[in-house]
């Protein structure tokens, strides 16, 4: 900055006067204290703080990079958010049948609650943390093959279609989070007089968009419809539905599409052997690292590790025995140095299903279940005659606390 004469003026910092010893001290400037100070402080604090002046208010409640520098500081998830599904239906007397929720054909989700639940030795509950009951007919969601809930940064997107496969991520340029939602659709050839499947993929902006707006360009391979694509590092990833590709056919990698600029590419698969069968694989996101799991025998989980998802460099992990009871395959949910938390799916009966939530020790060897909520029970008074809805399904996800404001977007 020059003065009228033309020399350099250096701009000073700004002084404030401690009262009690009479000296000057320098003020920080709100961008360092922003970045340096309040990026590194718990949620809690941070709300609490935001009562200190009007600077501060704004910058906690609106500042998008304050968001991600939080993010950035803050460590991994260390708690889990469990979701449990509950399907209302009539009341069923016969407890060998439990509910007829679990048989009703037009059932719907009628109440959603999600409860933290925090890996320590003294956890023996979990805690409410949101609950939304009686919700209108519009907002209620169909019963769904989704295995796993999009998730992204403590934001759940609960998938209400079930002819698609969801997903949710940042778009590491912007700051913004997109949803992205992968269809089928069948379009008539007038030559042939038949239908001819072809695929689209749409994104909807968090806070910006008002609709969903269909990418440029069409999805290179078809994925599996209601398996949720894995958000790591700016990008989702879906699984290739190899039954689509035709007879003989093999998938290349897994769906990639980038958050940032929205085109797709491929990220290549773990150097199985056998090669990998994508349809009974996982695909997630443990520590900051893609992982995919697989059968090696009939009760062995595989996990390769890759910190990379355009030019993976994949390491074989994991071996764990006594882990798969065959058909179901045990999704990761979280990992530390001691443990791996997995969203877990047995068959108990030919009418329905246990599903929980197991820690594997690296320690023991052994598997131990934490969470179990298939007796979970929730009432529903708005139709006569469907006294009880059941919980017939549970999400399990990874969580930390963040400080993102988001209103609650209901996007058809």
């Amino acid at each position: 900055m020059s003065g009228p004469d033309g020399r350099c003026i250096r701009k000073r910092p700004m002084l404030r006067t401690d009262t009690d010893s009479g000296r000057t001290v320098p003020q920080l400037p709100l961008e360092i204290v922003t970045m340096e100070i309040l990026s590194r402080l718990p949620v809690k604090s941070l709300l609490r703080f935001r009562s200190v002046c009007k600077a501060w208010r704004s910058v906690i409640s609106d500042d998008l990079s304050l968001v991600g520098s939080h993010l950035q500081h803050q460590p991994q998830a260390s708690s889990l958010l469990v979701f449990p599904v509950l399907m209302c239906g009539r009341p069923d007397h016969d407890d060998h049948h439990r509910y007829a929720a679990e048989k009703e054909k037009q059932r719907s989700c009628s109440s959603m609650a999600f409860y933290r639940w925090e890996p320590s030795p003294l956890a023996k509950a979990v805690s409410l943390v949101h609950a939304v009951d009686g919700m209108a007919p519009m907002q209620r969601c169909p019963f769904v093959p989704h295995d796993v809930l999009a998730h992204c940064d403590g934001l759940v997107l609960v998938a209400t279609r079930e002819r698609k496969a969801f997903g949710l991520g940042r778009d590491p340029r912007s700051g913004a989070y997109k949803a992205a939602r992968y269809f089928h659709r069948e379009v008539l050839v007038v030559a042939t007089g038949w239908d001819e499947l072809t695929t689209g993929m749409e994104v909807f902006t968090i806070g910006t968009d008002r609709r969903w707006r269909e990418v440029a360009t069409q999805p290179p391979y078809p994925v599996i419809p209601g398996r949720t694509a894995t958000s790591f590092k700016g990008s989702l990833l879906w699984t290739v539905d190899e039954a689509y590709l035709g007879v003989g056919a093999t998938a290349p990698g897994f769906l990639r599409l980038s958050l940032e600029d929205e085109t797709f590419g491929v990220t290549p698969p773990p150097p199985c052997h056998p090669r990998l069968n994508y349809f009974s694989s996982t695909l997630s996101e443990l520590r900051g690292e893609l992982c995919v799991g697989r059968t090696l025998e009939p009760n062995i989980l595989e996990m390769w590790m890759s910190e990379d998802a355009v030019r993976p460099r994949w390491e074989r992990r994991y071996a764990i025995r006594d882990a798969v009871q065959p058909p179901y395959l045990p999704h990761p949910v979280a990992a530390s140095d001691e443990r791996i938390v997995f969203h877990d799916l047995q068959g108990s009966d030919s009418d329905h299903s246990d599903v929980f939530v197991c820690d594997y020790s690296f320690r023991t060897q052994a598997f131990k279940r934490i969470v179990k909520m298939h007796r979970l029970r929730g009432y529903h008074h708005e139709r006569p005659g469907a006294g009880i809805a059941a919980a017939a399904q549970i999400f399990v996800i990874p969580y930390r606390e963040n400080l993102l404001q988001l209103n609650n977007y209901i996007v058809q």
